[in-house]
Parts: C-alpha cells; structure tokens; sequence
C-alpha cells in the first residue's frame, strides 16, 4: 500500500513509475509495501531493471564466441 499512496502524493515518483516497462513494474508491484519514498522507488526499479535485463541477455546468448 505504500507504493500506491507514494505515487498518489509524489508525482515525479507516480512519472517514473509510468515509465517502467511492465516486467519491471511487475517486479516493483511486489515490493510494494517497502517502497515509502522515491529513493525506494528508484532503487528497487533499478535493481528490477538489472534483474529483468539479465533474464533477457540470457534469450539472446547464443555461446558464440564472436569474432572468431
């Protein structure tokens, strides 16, 4: 409930969550409850973006050790 009441109140933050990509705003959502400022915000959507950039590099790594 904290994240929702942090986005209803601070509109930078509600602007920054409005451009997260919906995996990472997955992510965030889940940690609701612990977000109560924007450095939360920011610092759990990026480790989010970390996480969900790690899971994507993986979709494209082929093992090719390119240029050979």
């Amino acid at each position: 409930m904290a994240l929702h009441e942090l986005l209803r109140r601070d509109e930078q933050a509600a602007a920054f969550y409005e451009t997260l990509h919906p995996s990472v705003k997955e992510i965030v959502d889940g940690f609701s409850g612990d977000i109560l400022s924007g450095e939360d915000l920011y610092a759990v959507a990026n480790n989010a973006m970390t996480q969900r950039l790690q899971d994507y590099g993986a979709l494209f790594d082929d093992g090719d050790t390119w240029p050979d």
